[in-house]
């Protein structure tokens, strides 16, 4: 889930064991879609939001998961 806090973008993510993780995230418009990358990313992590609404995640080697959108 992305969402809005005092004016920043935050990414959280929810496992299927119920435990979850949240950072902050900055937006950014790439090859017309939107991009966004943890504001302190350590690796080359980024997270691109695809036409059909769900958000592709990539790393060095490429693409290495999806999020599906959900309602």
């Amino acid at each position: 889930m992305i969402y809005k806090k005092n004016k920043k973008i935050f990414l959280k993510q929810t496992f299927s064991d119920g435990s979850s993780v949240e950072q902050e995230i900055i937006k950014k418009k790439f090859k017309g879609k939107v991009r966004y990358k943890p504001n302190k990313n350590t690796e080359d992590i980024y997270y691109l939001v695809e036409i059909n609404g769900n958000l592709s995640m990539y790393g060095n080697d490429g693409k290495f998961g999806d999020a599906l959108k959900t309602n």
